[in-house]
């Protein structure tokens, strides 16, 4: 009878702790199913919504935001959106989404005009904004859109041989131009030898100029900077100088040099001397947390002067690596042969540089390089990143920078000379010579022994 009643007792409390156990797991299953929680151990923080992005969520004030992605059930790229918004829901509790399936929902597909699938409108009062890619710079660019008071007008001078906007050749802007469009500002052109800068202009961009302004041209440019304007200059190297911008931009403490930027370190990366590459960035909030190199193709210096105007203040953006130098002798440039001498400048080397005016609104900024905007170049490496970047905060819009879309950073590979022949020796060389000598050894053995 007491080995009944024990077994009895040891069965019940076995099946008390089987029970409360289980209770612990419900317990701490709804308390993880309310309270999304998630760590990102990537080096990049490729899955953490960047501090810009959550920024923004912050601002958004008392409305709520509804996202409407309309996907069928199976459509690639769902899953992706869906652990995005989610990110976007935890970090801001007045924003809702829902996935649709057009072909379920048609009455829905048509009062949001959603005629394709993968569409995703974004709705905030009576306003909305319609995104196609499934990013974080999209997304975050849409909701900064619904919160603007106006959007920011951009113009592009011509009548210079400058950059055509539309154009979808290696050598246009098309997709700078596009991606402006996308990010809501008005982009229109403008010639200052007949009409004046419009009054609701935020930026003006000189885009690869072929010939010089006229100082009837360089007036309106002057007037509007003064007044508290933004101004984007992408100049080449000419072969004759661009003595205007040059005169002009040595009052601002900057200077546009007359050279060429040689770097014998894109041979690695495969490309031409002519194209240096950019891994070092000056303390400025268009290259706050740039970590990505960028490819200027064809660039001329652009320095500060040693005393900077009283007034003003003037920071170095871009550098071109230790190994380059500005290639001063133009019968060698065009000779296509070049060699370092006293009278180059040796690198690093700015190739863009930022003037602001203290108590002014003023924004100033020089690249020398404009094929870094070009089709052929706008998605090579940090590019979009950098000329967006110098957009969004010459134009006032400081909190488009920074919050482009993240992705993997790429850690490219330097050997030196020496490291090289090691790596060719040892699998090339050494590797098949010991394989060889080890069977011919355990063949003479064999043959000896057996």
């Amino acid at each position: 009878m007491g080995k009944i009643r024990h077994a009895f007792w040891a069965r019940l409390n076995f099946g008390t702790a089987a029970l409360l156990l289980l209770a612990l797991f419900i317990l701490v299953y709804l308390v993880l199913l309310r309270y999304d929680a998630r760590y990102d151990w990537t080096k990049d923080r490729i899955f953490t919504l960047s501090p810009k992005t959550v920024e923004v969520l912050k601002d958004l004030g008392a409305e709520p935001i509804t996202v409407k992605a309309f996907f069928k059930e199976d459509q690639p790229g769902r899953e992706e959106l869906e652990d995005l918004l989610k990110m976007y829901a935890n970090a801001n509790s007045r924003f809702r989404y829902e996935f649709l399936d057009p072909d379920r929902y048609p009455g829905q597909s048509k009062i949001y005009n959603v005629d394709e699938y993968g569409t995703i409108v974004i709705e905030r009062k009576d306003r909305r904004e319609r995104v196609r890619d499934i990013t974080e710079e999209d997304l975050t660019n849409a909701l900064l859109k619904l919160t603007e008071a106006r959007q920011k007008t951009i113009c592009f001078t011509k009548g210079h041989g400058e950059r055509k906007l539309e154009d979808t050749s290696a050598t246009g802007y098309g997709h700078f131009y596009g991606k402006l469009g996308t990010e809501n500002y008005i982009v229109q052109e403008v010639l200052l030898s007949r009409e004046a800068i419009p009054p609701e202009a935020d930026l003006v961009v000189v885009a690869g100029p072929q010939s010089d302004f006229l100082p009837e041209e360089m007036q309106p440019l002057r007037q509007y900077l003064e007044k508290g304007g933004g101004l984007l200059l992408l100049l080449d190297p000419p072969d004759a100088p661009l003595e205007q911008f040059t005169k002009w931009l040595k009052e601002y403490g900057i200077i546009l040099g007359h050279d060429v930027i040689i770097d014998k370190l894109s041979r690695v990366f495969g490309g031409d001397y002519l194209i240096p590459i950019v891994t070092q960035y000056g303390d400025h909030a268009i290259t706050q947390n740039f970590n990505v190199a960028s490819f200027l193709p064809y660039a001329c210096s652009v320095t500060a002067v040693k005393e900077v105007p009283e007034g003003y203040r003037v920071t170095e953006l871009a550098f071109t690596s230790q190994g380059s130098w500005a290639e001063r002798d133009w019968a060698q440039i065009k000779g296509g042969e070049v060699t370092f001498d006293e009278t180059d400048l040796a690198g690093p080397i700015a190739l863009s540089a930022v003037v602001e005016k203290k108590d002014s609104k003023m924004k100033l900024v020089v690249f020398g390089d404009s094929d870094f905007a070009d089709n052929a170049h706008f998605y090579l490496s940090g590019n979009k990143d950098l000329i967006l970047n110098s957009v969004a905060w010459a134009a006032g819009e400081e909190k488009l920078v920074t919050i482009r879309g993240k992705g993997r950073e790429s850690a490219p590979l330097i050997l030196s000379a020496r490291q090289q022949k090691i790596l060719f020796i040892v699998p090339v060389i050494a590797l098949p010579l010991l394989s060889f000598g080890t069977g011919l050894a355990v063949l003479l053995f064999r043959k000896r022994y057996s």
